[in-house]
């Protein structure tokens, strides 16, 4: 049998292709190389393709850039295998003619720069659609329309400038709903970025209590809440109240590293040199000193610092800003002929202006050998799934302004 060039020389029933047991080990070889050369450009970019009334998709690639030619209006492409898919991005506005052997969904497409479709070939010169992914955002359709059940709270496919009578939706070129009623929206549905108001997008009929409003503007009068029409005002303030503004550090070194020395009866300076989380308003870390500047209100702190053959040992969280301890943590104690503790602070912060706060350990015994802070783990060395070591953890939740 002859060394296949691209996949159309290949067939699906495997007796038929090469090889065929009784090659040369270099045919062999050949044909094995062949194969690979077939996979790779079935899954690579394939040469651009200029626009013409059908037009001709090369065998070799599965993305197509299709630049604009002497001809704008594409009304087929060139037949392929059955099953195969591709991506035809287009380079500017190109009109494609929806037909039974270009079937777009039931309407002609225009393109822009950017626009990308994703078509199969079902055989039989037969080309169909399977999505369509716009550049801008927003498409140019012809004609399209909906039947009532084609149209909910999470498949709106009217086209932009139509409207559907049975669900009354007008859409703009933004694909936004301009005039309309919705009847009927389900706990289900999610509203983003939208604008429900009075009189243009009304909600009649429809619970959503349990819906999910995403950056959403309700401005709904009196006149508009019934028994069937309700949002559960108390679920979103309960939300809110829930959702915690909180700030989280680590302490951490590379892996295998240990965490520094300490001296005793002196406070040291814990440096909280990974910020994992923040979303506190006006909060701001600093990484190279393990300093937090907090803004006025009430936090609830927790944390945890390692220490390493250093006796007993103190954590405080340290006022900065006025040279004060604002918490004292826990006593623990780590003997120093081998033992590892944890020293804990929790407590409730009250900040009456912006403040700079960090933490702080004191022991009763020095550890110079580099330790006293905190030991590596030994399986950290060896064990690339551990890619650092933790030696301090501090939780700030805001509890009030």
């Amino acid at each position: 049998m002859a060394t296949p060039n691209d996949i159309t020389d290949l067939s699906t029933t495997a007796g038929s292709n090469s090889p065929a047991g009784s090659e040369t080990p270099s045919v062999l070889d050949d044909i094995i190389r062949a194969h690979g050369a077939i996979i790779k450009q079935n899954v690579s970019k394939g040469s651009d393709i200029t626009s013409a009334g059908t037009l001709s998709v090369p065998d070799v690639g599965c993305y197509f850039d299709v630049t604009v030619g002497g001809v704008t209006t594409i009304t087929g492409l060139s037949d392929s295998w059955s099953g195969r898919v591709i991506f035809l991005q287009f380079d500017g506005a190109l009109t494609l003619t929806d037909s039974a052997s270009l079937n777009l969904f039931g309407s002609n497409i225009t393109t822009a720069a950017g626009d990308v479709l994703c078509i199969g070939y079902e055989g039989s010169s037969i080309w169909r659609a399977v999505s369509f992914f716009a550049a801008s955002g927003s498409l140019s359709w012809a004609g399209i329309t909906a039947t009532a059940a084609e149209i909910n709270y999470n498949d709106l496919t009217t086209g932009p400038g139509t409207s559907e009578a049975s669900k009354s939706l007008v859409l703009d070129a933004s694909s936004n709903i301009t005039a309309g009623t919705l009847n009927n929206l389900t706990a289900a549905g999610t509203v983003t970025a939208g604008t429900v108001t009075d009189g243009t997008a009304s909600l009649n009929g429809g619970d959503l209590s349990g819906a999910t409003l995403d950056t959403a503007t309700v401005a709904v009068t009196q006149s508009d809440w019934d028994n069937s029409t309700k949002i559960a005002t108390t679920a979103f303030v309960e939300a809110a109240s829930s959702y915690q503004n909180m700030v989280y550090l680590e302490e951490r070194q590379t892996a295998g590293t240990n965490a520094g020395s300490i001296t005793a009866n002196t406070w040291t300076d814990r440096v909280l040199n990974t910020e994992v989380f923040n979303n506190i308003a006006g909060s701001t870390h600093t990484s190279g000193t393990g300093e937090i500047e907090l803004p006025a209100g009430k936090y609830w702190v927790e944390g945890l610092f390692a220490c390493t053959n250093v006796d007993s040992a103190i954590v405080q969280l340290y006022n900065v800003t006025d040279a004060t301890t604002a918490l004292i943590g826990m006593a623990t104690y780590a003997k120093t002929t081998g033992q590892t503790a944890e020293s804990p602070i929790r407590g409730l912060l009250t900040v009456v202006s912006t403040k700079t706060y960090k933490i702080q350990h004191i022991t009763e015994s020095t550890n110079s050998v580099g330790t006293g802070k905190g030991f590596s783990a030994d399986i950290a060395i060896s064990n690339a799934n551990v890619p650092h070591e933790t030696y301090g953890q501090l939780k700030i939740v805001q509890v009030s302004d």
